[in-house]
């Protein structure tokens, strides 16, 4: 095996192997390294929900998952074996329920196909990370280490991350103090009629009661999985305790027989204060666990690793610059941090006993299922169709609107979610004379954006009922929304993440006048003076006569030095905060707040330069984007 990489990947369960996917694919050199010799015989995690089998659909393989799962079409709740609500579930909502070791065949077929393999047995144990890459060591069962180096290094190896330890990152959380158990068993009823609708394929069943909780689920195989909080005083789990458990906090009249699995475990609910450590990244339960309800932690995992994948893969090509890295932790954290809070309160509703707690979650349960709202509004939630990342930037200028999809998942379904999978779409719906716009911006990134023009009486499930436009992201995502007027922020966002590849729009009449007021200066040109990124010992990532872009990087506490602006120049805040400006005056510095997404032009006084200093001030570090304008005007 080669001793470097592109990437490494630390852990082969579904998480490390959707990463390696979706990497191979777009020609990047992986290792997927893991401790385990063989994998998981078990079911484990059972429900992949619709925004997962999107990025399955991505890769291809979402058929062949669909072929070994069943669907489930309803959720039903009891409390004391009496039905309180329901959800329903349709055609864009419904779960596949398959067991985690058939989604890990289907995935771990893929990886063959694309030229990649598991290096099993193989226990990470040392970790360095170096300017140039990642030094990792490795023990094998025999007690031999070997070393490789990575340029980038992702975790996805479980809830006893070692790659996390080694980083040194905080799990932030607690255990829940019940002991759970489960078995996958086949159910039958002892008579006819027996067990109700317990034994139906396409419904998974809540029972709640004073004495706990059960879970029922049923299998692909035709086993069901039974999981429960365990009585008082019941250590370890059987297929007899488990059988006295469902008889008294079920139907009853269920027979329980030929386990394949029986298990006892605790719950946690925990997630990391960071999903990124320099080069090295967590992903999946390396970066947050929960309790299973609503079966979402396998999902998050995958929509993870596919987020992280596609930005890796896009730095590693060259085809954006590493400052689209950082959106990976704001974009996913957020994500993992509200289903982490969103099963707690589940799993803690399940468990209340408090005779007036459970007449207040039953009240609450009969009154959202009366008026709809679980089917209506929470399914989505579960399905992962309200999943939307804060905007990867907020161009200047504009006017206050509903984010129209900015964030979200593009539409299922329409002509262009799941044409280029590697590249930006521009979408346009609307007049020709936009769709010629579109398609004439699009064309000033070539290799990067396509144009897609639709017809908005073919859509009506766009989240924008006016003309306009969608940039959708390579991972289905929309990155920018605006309509005729504010197309030309299109360039911005693009210049910001991928600004080698950066073409030079026509500027307007206002930075005309200001380019072509310096075209006679002999300095006109990156190689004719020191700019401002020198001082601060900056790389340029653009560096041309029309425009030159540099990434600025400030932890917090820490100040960038003085430096001077002898151009106007654009400030991208892609994380921000708060921070102090100071200017080579002397005088008293001013607190500014830095608004993640946002695009600040700067001029230059008549005649002169701007020279300042910066001190982060707030408690996360600062990203910032700069890009000086040159002399474009003296061509024209």
């Amino acid at each position: 095996m080669p001793t470097t990489t592109d990437v490494a990947i630390v852990g082969a369960g579904p998480t490390g192997l959707v990463a390696a996917c979706e990497l191979l694919r777009h020609g990047i050199a992986v290792r997927l390294i893991d401790a385990r010799p063989e994998p998981s015989a078990h079911s484990k995690a059972l429900l992949l929900w619709p925004r997962s089998m999107d990025v399955l659909d991505r890769l291809g393989i979402a058929r062949a998952a669909a072929g070994k799962a069943i669907p489930l079409r309803r959720f039903s709740y009891y409390s004391s074996k009496r039905p309180v609500a329901h959800i329903d579930f349709d055609a864009g909502t419904f779960p596949q329920c398959l067991p985690q070791r058939s989604t890990e065949e289907v995935l771990t077929e893929l990886l063959h196909e694309l030229g990649g393999t598991v290096e099993r047995g193989r226990r990470l144990v040392e970790l360095d990370q170096r300017p140039e890459g990642v030094r990792l060591v490795t023990r094998d069962a025999d007690g031999e280490t070997r070393t490789m180096t990575a340029g980038w290094v992702i975790g996805a190896d479980g809830a006893h991350s070692t790659v996390r330890d080694l980083l040194g990152i905080e799990f932030a959380g607690a255990t829940y103090p019940n002991t759970f158990m489960l078995v996958d068993a086949f159910a039958t009823a002892r008579r006819r009629g027996a067990g109700g609708d317990l034994l139906a394929r396409d419904i998974a069943h809540y029972y709640q009661s004073p004495g706990g909780v059960l879970v029922v689920v049923p299998l692909p195989d035709g086993r069901s999985r039974f999981f429960v909080n365990a009585p008082t005083g019941q250590p370890r789990a059987s297929l007899e305790l488990l059988q006295d458990v469902v008889e008294q906090r079920g139907p009853g009249g269920v027979d329980l027989a030929d386990p394949e699995w029986i298990s006892t475990f605790e719950v946690h609910h925990r997630l990391v204060t960071r999903m990124r450590g320099g080069r090295c990244f967590l992903a999946g339960d390396a970066a947050h666990i929960h309790s299973p309800a609503g079966g979402q932690g396998l999902n998050t995992g995958l929509q993870d690793a596919h987020n992280l994948a596609w930005k890796l893969a896009a730095v590693i090509t060259g085809r954006a610059g590493p400052v689209l890295l950082d959106t990976y932790h704001r974009e996913r954290h957020a994500v993992a941090r509200q289903v982490v809070r969103d099963t707690d309160i589940q799993t803690r509703a399940w468990l209340v006993s408090a005779p007036w707690k459970v007449r207040v979650r039953d009240v609450l349960l009969r009154a959202a299922d009366a008026t709809g709202v679980l089917t209506r509004r929470y399914a989505p939630v579960m399905a992962g169709r309200r999943i939307t990342y804060p905007p990867m930037l907020r161009p200047p200028g504009r006017r206050a609107r509903p984010h129209g999809g900015v964030g979200a998942a593009f539409p299922a379904g329409l002509p262009a979610a799941g044409q280029t999978r590697d590249g930006y779409r521009l979408v346009t719906v609307g007049s020709g004379a936009l769709a010629g716009r579109a398609r004439a911006a699009a064309a000033e990134w070539p290799g990067l954006v396509t144009h897609h023009a639709l017809d908005q009486a073919r859509v009506p499930s766009l989240p924008c009922a006016k003309d306009g436009y969608y940039l959708v992201r390579p991972d289905g995502y929309v990155a920018d929304h605006g309509h005729p007027e504010d197309l030309d922020s299109v360039h911005a966002l693009l210049a910001a993440f991928h600004p080698a590849r950066a073409a030079v729009p026509t500027p307007t009449s206002e930075e005309h006048a200001m380019t072509t007021a310096t075209a006679t200066d002999p300095d006109a040109g990156a190689a004719g003076h020191d700019g401002p990124w020198k001082e601060l010992g900056a790389e340029l990532e653009v560096d041309t006569r029309d425009a030159r872009s540099w990434v600025e990087r400030i932890p917090r506490g820490e100040s960038r030095p003085f430096h001077t602006h002898h151009r106007p120049w654009l400030t991208i805040v892609v994380s921000g905060g708060t921070a102090q400006v100071s200017d080579a005056e002397g005088a008293e510095p001013e607190d500014v707040e830095l608004v993640t997404g946002t695009v600040k032009f700067n001029p230059l006084p008549a005649g002169g330069s701007v020279r300042h200093a910066l001190r982060n001030t707030g408690d996360t570090d600062l990203v910032l984007v700069a890009v000086e304008l040159g002399a474009a005007g003296d061509a024209r």
